[in-house]
């Protein structure tokens, strides 16, 4: 039995150090700015500050995906309402809707204030150009009545 046992754990260590091996060897894509490509949460959530810094950079100078992601970054990973707000504001004036959605959901913590109440109708009549269904959905998720 104990033979069974010590083979079956020398076993499952060479398993587990060919994945190991094997996973040095696979790299994300990623464009040439050095931003990945892949979208995946637990890579906005892992975020250094050389990535934080070249996301920022990329944001600012027009990439939209860099923007968003800095923007969810500091929505869900550091909390950090401000940040999040100024990056969800750039990346919102980009066509895809997921920043916006990110912008209604942080300005709707806000809405009893009337200029963001107008600010909010002016991110769902941009939405509204591209998708009027869409539009009304994240109207109803996140307009107080």
């Amino acid at each position: 039995m104990a033979l069974k046992f010590k083979a079956a754990m020398i076993w499952s260590g060479t398993i587990l150090i060919s994945a190991v091996v094997i996973a040095s060897w696979v790299s994300l894509p990623s464009s040439r700015d050095g931003i990945s490509n892949v979208v995946s949460p637990a890579i906005d959530y892992e975020l250094s500050a050389v990535q934080i810094a070249k996301l920022k950079k990329a944001g600012v100078n027009g990439n939209c995906d860099a923007a968003y992601k800095i923007a969810s970054y500091y929505a869900n990973a550091s909390l950090n309402f401000d940040e999040a707000l100024k990056w969800a504001r750039i990346s919102s004036s980009c066509p895809e809707i997921p920043p916006k959605e990110l912008l209604l959901s942080l300005l709707a913590q806000m809405q009893d204030q009337p200029a963001v109440r107008t600010e909010i109708q002016n991110v769902l009549s941009q939405v509204r150009k591209t998708d009027p269904i869409e539009a009304d959905r994240l109207a109803a998720s996140f307009i107080r009545r």
